[in-house]
């Protein structure tokens, strides 16, 4: 029988990157609910850092961001699969 959805340990990692507060604030809790852990980078510099040091199970890009928006999502299509547990 599976634990309660509050019992359960956050095992799904995301990366959120947006400027905008507002964006910021109505995703996260979502996604805290789904128990999801969620890093969050206001800019791209230190997004592409973090991409490029762990692995994230979902990556949320505001598209807001302009043309960087692209180059992170290139950057997410072509990094290596996760490995399996």
């Amino acid at each position: 029988m599976p634990a309660p959805a509050s019992a359960q340990v956050a095992s799904v990692h995301a990366l959120l990157i947006s400027e905008d507060p507002a964006t910021v604030e109505q995703l996260i809790d979502p996604l805290r609910t789904l128990g999801t852990f969620t890093d969050v980078c206001t800019d791209v510099h230190n997004a592409f850092q973090l991409l490029n040091q762990r692995k994230f199970e979902a990556v949320i890009v505001d598209l807001c961001i302009g043309s960087e928006a692209k180059e992170l999502l290139e950057q997410v299509r072509l990094s290596p699969p996760i490995a399996p547990l």
